[in-house]
């Protein structure tokens, strides 16, 4: 659901259990609403990268594993995660079709999943 355009940069505010997340970064403008705890992708369709804003609990060091529909792992890698960006992944190797991606916070061993597609 978007509910604002034209930040120029990412900003949270708390909102009882919720957050209101804005992005403006190269040609994406997008201000989403989601539940602490989750994450989100966009753009989403995505072409040639994506980007992940993870729930609060992943900062610092993270894994990502991404498989496609058929579950078969098509990447891994390690990154760092920040509360300022999302994390920004280069799908462009990828073929068209869906995708999980599996964030794994690695300080704290905790995990989260993920869903996007990429068309072309």
């Amino acid at each position: 659901m978007v509910i604002g355009t034209g930040y120029k940069r990412h900003n949270c505010i708390e909102s009882g259990t919720n957050k209101t997340v804005c992005r403006n970064q190269a040609n994406v403008k997008s201000c989403r609403y989601y539940k602490s705890g989750s994450s989100f992708f966009y753009p989403n369709p995505a072409g040639t990268y994506i980007n992940a804003v993870l729930p609060e609990s992943i900062r610092g060091a993270v894994n990502i594993r991404i498989y496609n529909l058929a579950g078969i792992k098509v990447s891994d890698f390690d990154t760092e995660a920040s509360d300022r960006y999302p994390v920004r992944l280069d799908v462009s190797r990828l073929p068209a079709g869906s995708y999980f991606a599996v964030f794994t916070g690695i300080p704290a061993n905790l995990s989260y999943t993920g869903r996007f597609i990429i068309s072309r």
